[in-house]
Order: structure tokens, then sequence, then C-alpha cells
């Protein structure tokens, strides 16, 4: 199994291929058997050109694994373009050439307000790297965990934190 990854910049882990997912000329057509894309989607102006292009990556049959916020606060700003329900998520597949298998809501608002409280924590502590884990560490332990086991009790479809979707590429 191989691995290789697409960014629009280079991180502290260079991609394999440096484009934009909504353009990949680098990258040729149906190269990949399943194709994960986490949390891009609504960083795109265009969702479905790059829908098509990964559609155009995948080989027939392919699978797209993709995941995506509902409940987050504003992040990468100015590149922070939507929020899809899973009614938009599916019209979107479908009408790029996916047939939709699964789509599952990931937490919802318990976990979404321990998030923000977590992440406000860490801020705090960010610059002294030892307290900062220990802060990330008591926030998983006594906020993180505590909000997912709500969402899963008393959660609901209404609130979703995210999405994640599992679609293959028609034949």
């Amino acid at each position: 199994m191989r691995y290789e990854s697409l960014d629009v910049e280079v991180g502290e882990h260079p991609p394999t291929y440096l484009s934009d997912v909504q353009d990949m000329p680098a990258v040729g057509s149906r190269r990949f058997d399943t194709v994960v894309c986490s949390e891009v989607l609504e960083h795109v102006p265009s969702p479905a050109d790059a829908l098509a292009e990964l559609r155009r990556v995948l080989k027939p049959g392919g699978t797209l694994i993709l995941t995506v916020p509902y409940l987050s606060r504003l992040h990468d700003e100015p590149h922070d373009y939507f929020r899809y329900t899973r009614h938009g998520l599916r019209h979107l597949l479908e009408d790029g050439g996916f047939t939709v298998s699964e789509i599952e809501r990931t937490g919802s608002m318990f976990s979404f307000v321990g998030h923000q409280i977590s992440t406000l924590m860490v801020v705090a502590a960010w610059k002294v790297p030892l307290v900062r884990w220990v802060v990330f560490a008591v926030g998983a332990a006594l906020i993180t965990l505590p909000c997912r086991i709500a969402d899963s009790i008393l959660g609901t479809d209404r609130l979703p934190l995210g999405y994640v979707v599992v679609a293959k590429t028609t034949p």
C-alpha cells in the first residue's frame, strides 16, 4: 500500500503534490483506488470542481472518504466558505457522478462546545510546551471525552458536529 498526499502549501510534512484540489494537473487520471478528503471541501470556492477532480483521479468503482464540519468556528479565513448538510453533501456528490454509500454524523452540540473549551485552554498554554501537553491531556479526559459520551447518549442529528461520507465512483 502506498500513501500520497496533496496540499496547497508546504507544511511540516511536504505533500507529494503541491496543488489545489480543484485543479490537480500533476495527478494522473484513474490513479487511486481510494481518496481521503478530510476537512477540505468547506475551504474550496468551487466544491463541484473539487469533486470532479477527485472523481477523475479515482479508478472506476473507486472510493471517496470525505469529512466536513457542520458546527465549527470560522477558521483558515478568508478561505472558510461552506457548511454542508447531509442533504447538500448527497446532492453535490450525486451531481458529481458519485454513488453515496454512507453519510454519518460525527458528534453533536456537546462535542462542539467541548472542543471550543479545549481549544481555548490549549491556546492559553500553547507557548509553554510541557504545560501545553498537560492541558491537552486534561482537556481530553475531563472535557472532550465526557462531551463525546453526552453526544452518544443525547446527541441529535439536527446539530451534527460534522459528517463522514463514503461514496463510490460509478464504474
